[in-house]
């Protein structure tokens, strides 16, 4: 193994900040374990980044500082603290943000103009998938399993009429078939932004969630059955599937927030305890979403079984790397470990960049 020095970039101004912050702390621990030299970067609420010392650490990153170099704590907007990076001869950026601003190919196009490698799938793959309406379009259109859905345009989002925005609602719930619907913004994560709507005495309240996000808004069909999950990590032919993950939330009708970030807050069965070849699908339909958005590294792509088979929800392409997060999970299940998992991310992004300069 070569000894690369890797930037770790967490944090971001988007509501997913402290689970980035704890993606980030699992993989500079992952990082420091495997012998790399880590250059901590935290971008602050207020949209500057930090280039860390361990005297100014983040309750959740690690306060031994493993692996940082003995670096003065600075803080400045963007193309300042990137300056200090290349001047730190950084090989590569590994991208632990979460949300708009991390996973919709911003940042991305960022490093790209800067000539810096990072980790995670480039521009459009990041872009599409991180627009949920963008990514249901497509599935659609390439004939994929996911469920119906009504969509709200920006003039009526604006126009504030939530009784308005509730009557088409409910008037599409009825003529699709009946609740519950799922009421979800456009681009966020780790299930903010969304709401269940078992009934109609629920949308109103669920719509208001929801425009309180200022995201965007649409309606999906609920679909009643077994969650799980599925990663593919790689490129191309070369790419893994891994296997499926079967989520039970235990305090909660759905996998929401708690149950995903908080210890013991759900119950990851791995393999799901479902029918081989319904877990043989599940697989089938992660590697073709990987590979329909051409992704470089890891994406996770979360469906729910009825009897039908499996109905694809989203899919993200920077999931969480935290303690209780997916698919490191499923990656442990097939023997590898997190310094693994992270190698390969990191030999990925250097492959592309190697390819975009030849």
């Amino acid at each position: 193994m070569t000894r690369r020095t890797v930037a770790v970039l967490m944090g971001g101004t988007s509501p997913e900040h402290g689970v980035s912050l704890k993606s980030g702390a699992t993989m500079w621990r992952g990082l420091a374990s495997a012998g790399h030299r880590v250059l901590p970067v935290v971008v602050s609420r207020d949209g500057l980044w930090n280039l860390l010392d361990a005297s100014v650490l983040p309750e959740q990153l690690p306060s031994e500082a493993p692996g940082a170099p003995a670096l003065p704590h600075r803080r400045g907007d963007a193309l300042a603290v990137t300056a200090l990076l290349k001047a730190e001869a950084v090989d590569i950026v590994m991208i632990g943000l979460h949300g708009p601003g991390g996973e919709d190919g911003s940042i991305q196009g960022f490093f790209e103009v800067a000539g810096i490698p990072y980790t995670g799938p480039g521009i459009p793959c990041s872009a599409v998938a991180m627009d949920k309406l963008w990514l249901k379009r497509l599935l659609k259109a390439e004939g994929l399993p996911t469920s119906e859905w009504i969509e709200f345009s920006d003039d009526e989002i604006r126009g504030g009429d939530i009784d308005a925005l509730a009557r088409k609602a409910h008037a599409w719930v009825v003529s699709a078939g009946d609740y519950p619907v799922v009421a979800k913004a456009r681009h966020l994560g780790s299930s903010f932004g969304v709401a269940f709507v078992p009934d109609a005495a629920a949308l109103h309240g669920a719509l208001a969630t929801v425009l309180a996000a200022r995201d965007g808004l649409f309606i999906e069909r609920g679909i009643r059955g077994t969650e799980v999950s599925c990663g593919v990590v790689g490129h191309g032919a070369s790419a893994v599937v891994l296997p499926a993950v079967e989520i039970v939330p235990k305090n909660a009708a759905w996998f929401d927030f708690a149950s995903k970030y908080q210890s013991g807050g759900s119950l990851e069965r791995i393999p799901a305890e479902v029918p081989p070849e319904t877990e043989s699908r599940i697989r089938e339909l992660a590697g073709r979403v990987h590979a329909l958005l051409d992704a470089e590294g890891i994406t996770r792509t979360d469906m729910i079984v009825d009897e039908h088979g499996p109905w694809i929800l989203e899919t993200n392409t920077l999931p969480g790397m935290t303690a209780t997060s997916l698919v490191p999970q499923e990656a442990a299940a097939i023997g590898w470990s997190l310094e693994r998992l992270l190698e390969t991310m990191i030999d990925i992004g250097l492959a592309r960049s190697a390819s975009r300069r030849a």
